[in-house]
C-alpha cells in the first residue's frame, strides 16, 4: 500500500492509462475466445473445496452444520505453530490455559476444573480420543489438518465434549511420493552465556506397490539448552528440554472399497521446569537465574497404536477403528523455589486407554436421506499419585488416585435434504459409564 501511495502523479497517469487499455482490450478478446475462456477464469480463481470428517463422514465443510474452523497443514508449517496450545491462539473463541504441568483447552468460555483430570472439550487424532489434560497438547507435525468445532458435540462424540472437540487428522500415504525436511537453530544470548538449541522435522510418505500398499513416516527432534541458570549448583540447564515424535502408517488397499490403515507413533519429552523465580524480597534473583537446593525437572513418554478399516461400495459404507493410547507423566518442583527443603512436589501419572468403535452409513449421494449409526466401548485406566515432601520433621503428605472408568455408547444422526439450502439434522445418543475411584490419603 505504501508503494502506490508514494507514486508521483505522472505515473499515476501511466497506470490510468494502462488499466483503461486493459478493460478496453479483453472485451474482443472475449468475444473471440467465447465462454471457454471465460469458464477458465472462473475456474482459476475458484477456491478448492475444503472436505472435513467433523461428523465422522468425508463431506464439504461449507455442508456441515456447526461452527468449525479448520487449518490446514498448510497454514500449520507456514506459521511456525508446534503444538496444541500454539494453534489455538489462531482460533477465535478458544484459548488454552498453561498450568505448567498440563493444559486446558477452553472453547466459547467454557472449561475444566483447575487441577480436573478431564476436560470438557475432546480431543481426538484419527478419530481416537485423548481424554486426560496431560495428553491434550499433542505436537502437530505432519498433519493433514485440524478441524476445531466449537459448542456441545454430545450425538456423535459423547463424553466430554461439552464446549467443542478438536480433531486431529494425520497425513495418509497414498500413490503420491512426498517429501519434507525442515530444520531450525535458535540462540539466546543469556547473562551466563550463550545458549542454543535446534529443531528438526522430517516427513517421507510413498507406494511400496502402486495402488495397493504404501508406507509413511515422520519425525521430529526438538533441543534447546534453556536461557536460566540455578546459581545454587551452577547448573546453566534449568530450563532445557530434549523432546522427539515419531509416526509410522502402513496402510493397504487391496481394491478400491476396502481401506485398512495401521498406525504405530511414540513420543518422548525431558522438560526443565525450573523458571519460577522471586521478584523481590530475600529470595530475590535476577532474570535468567533461580536459586533452588531441588531440580525441577518433568519426563513424559507416550505410545499409541490406531487400526481403522474401512469398506464403501454404492449402498453402505462401514468404519471399524481400534485404538490404543499410553500416557506415562513424571515431574518433581522445588516449590519454595529456594536454597532451603521446605517443600518438593512430586508427581507421577499413567493412563491407559482402549477403545473400539463401529459405524455403518449411507453411503454419499444416495438420496436426500443421509444416515450414520455406531456403538462405541471404552476402557481407562488411570494412576495419579502426588506426594509433598517437608522438612524432615514434618514428614511427607501422599495421594494416590486409582480410576479405572468403563463405558459404551449407541449413537446416530441422519439429515434430510429438503432442498439444496435446507436440510434437517438430528441425533441421539445412550452413554453407559461405571467406573469407581479409590483415593488413598497418607
Amino acid at each position: 500500500m505504501n508503494a502506490f501511495i508514494s507514486l508521483s502523479l505522472s505515473r499515476r497517469g501511466l497506470l490510468a492509462a494502462a488499466l483503461l487499455a486493459l478493460l478496453l482490450a479483453p472485451g474482443a478478446a472475449r468475444g473471440a475466445d467465447g465462454p471457454d475462456a471465460a469458464a477458465q477464469e472462473t475456474a482459476a480463481t475458484q477456491l478448492p473445496t475444503v472436505v472435513v470428517t467433523a461428523q465422522k463422514r468425508e463431506e464439504n465443510v461449507q455442508k456441515v452444520p456447526m461452527s468449525i474452523t479448520v487449518v490446514t497443514d498448510e497454514a500449520i508449517h507456514d506459521s511456525g505453530v508446534k503444538d496444541t496450545s500454539e494453534l489455538m491462539r489462531y482460533i477465535p473463541n478458544a484459548f488454552v490455559r498453561d498450568a505448567g504441568n498440563y493444559h486446558q483447552v477452553n472453547i466459547r468460555g467454557v472449561g475444566g476444573f483447575t487441577n480436573g483430570l478431564h476436560s470438557p472439550v475432546g480431543l481426538y487424532v484419527d478419530d481416537v480420543n485423548l481424554p486426560n489434560v496431560f495428553m491434550q497438547n499433542p505436537e502437530l507435525f505432519d498433519v493433514e489438518r485440524v478441524e476445531v468445532l466449537k459448542g456441545p458435540q454430545g450425538a456423535l462424540y459423547g463424553r466430554n465434549s461439552e464446549s467443542g472437540v478438536i480433531n486431529i487428522v494425520t497425513r495418509q500415504p497414498d500413490n503420491e511420493l512426498r517429501g519434507r525436511i525442515s530444520t531450525e537453530y535458535n540462540a539466546y544470548d543469556t547473562s551466563h552465556g550463550l545458549s542454543s538449541g535446534a529443531r528438526i522435522g522430517a516427513a517421507a510418505s510413498g507406494p511400496l506397490k502402486q495402488d495397493t500398499l504404501y508406507l509413511g513416516l515422520s519425525g521430529k527432534w526438538d533441543y534447546t539448552g534453556g536461557f536460566v541458570k540455578n546459581s545454587y549448583d551452577d547448573d546453566d540447564r534449568a530450563t532445557s528440554f530434549n523432546d522427539f515424535i515419531g509416526r509410522g502408517t502402513l496402510r493397504w488397499t487391496p481394491d478400491p472399497r476396502w481401506d485398512v490403515r495401521f498406525t504405530l507413533d511414540g513420543s518422548s519429552n525431558e522438560d526443565g521446569m525450573g523458571y519460577g523465580r522471586y521478584l523481590a524480597g530475600p529470595s530475590r534473583t535476577a532474570p535468567g537465574t533461580i536459586n533452588a537446593d531441588e531440580d525441577s525437572d518433568r519426563l513424559r513418554r507416550a505410545n499409541g497404536q490406531t487400526l481403522r478399516v474401512a469398506y464403501a461400495d454404492d449402498d453402505l459404507a462401514f468404519t471399524s477403528i481400534t485404538g490404543r493410547q499410553y500416557f506415562d507423566d513424571r515431574y518433581g518442583i522445588d516449590m519454595d523455589m529456594t536454597p532451603a527443603s521446605v517443600m518438593i512436589g512430586d508427581n507421577k501419572s499413567t493412563n491407559q486407554l482402549l477403545s473400539q468403535e463401529f459405524r455403518l452409513a449411507s453411503a454419499p449421494g444416495a438420496g436426500p436421506l443421509e444416515w450414520l449409526t455406531g456403538v462405541y466401548a471404552y476402557k481407562e485406566d488411570m494412576d495419579v499419585k502426588t506426594v509433598y515432601r517437608y522438612p524432615a520433621f514434618l514428614g511427607a503428605q501422599s495421594r494416590d488416585t486409582d480410576i479405572d472408568i468403563q463405558g459404551g455408547a449407541l449413537f446416530g444422526q441422519a439429515t434430510y435434504t429438503l432442498f439444496d439450502r435446507l436440510r434437517l439434522t438430528g441425533g441421539l445418543r445412550y452413554d453407559y459409564i461405571v467406573g469407581p475411584e479409590n483415593n488413598l490419603f497418607t
